[in-house]
């Protein structure tokens, strides 16, 4: 019986993320996050490290700062938060044991590198909604749809590149064509 208690905490849990996952999507799409202030990501992404010192620590993923120039933009401080934890739980979800997380930026863009594992499927699908790259159970598959509405929001090019080992995902202001 306890079995079946915990499957199915388990899958209440999911749905819950799920649910909450998908009224974000909601909010930001319908551009309810009204508070706009000018953040720097650069210096919320060196913050944000601590929150994930623990699983890092305990996977053996080095982290490589090369944060070098702030990225400033004006944006809401809570959508800010939610973009750079998705980006770093990917990071670390997607690593490997004794990987690495390179962690980069500039005045027009950041960029969060690590190492991992061939994709297996269709990069330019990475974003879509309920796309997971891994069978982790606990994944909804909504984190990296969630970064691209935040970026369609703010007009931020999004970029993913893959060379073997190393996945980035780049985030750079739209206007520039690199």
């Amino acid at each position: 019986h306890i079995y079946w208690i915990e499957e199915i905490y388990r899958a209440s849990r999911k749905m819950s993320r799920l649910n909450q996952g998908l009224l974000l999507l909601a909010k930001i799409e319908n551009q309810q996050f009204n508070e706009i202030v000018k953040v720097n990501l650069t210096d919320l992404l060196n913050a944000k490290l601590a929150d994930f010192e623990d699983v890092l620590l305990h996977k053996h993923i080095e982290i490589q700062n090369k944060l070098y120039e702030p990225f400033l933009l004006e944006m809401s401080p809570a959508l800010a938060e939610i973009l750079l934890n998705n980006l770093l739980n990917n990071a670390i979800r997607h690593n490997i044991a004794g990987g690495v997380i390179v962690l980069e930026s500039g005045i027009n863009d950041l960029r969060i590198s690590n190492t991992g594992g061939e994709l297996r499927g269709n990069p330019e699908r990475l974003f879509e909604r309920f796309k997971k790259e891994s069978s982790d159970s606990d994944s909804i598959g909504l984190g990296l749809s969630i970064v691209k509405q935040i970026c369609t929001s703010y007009h931020l090019k999004l970029e993913y590149t893959f060379e073997k080992p190393i996945h980035s995902i780049r985030i750079l202001r739209a206007e520039l064509n690199e």
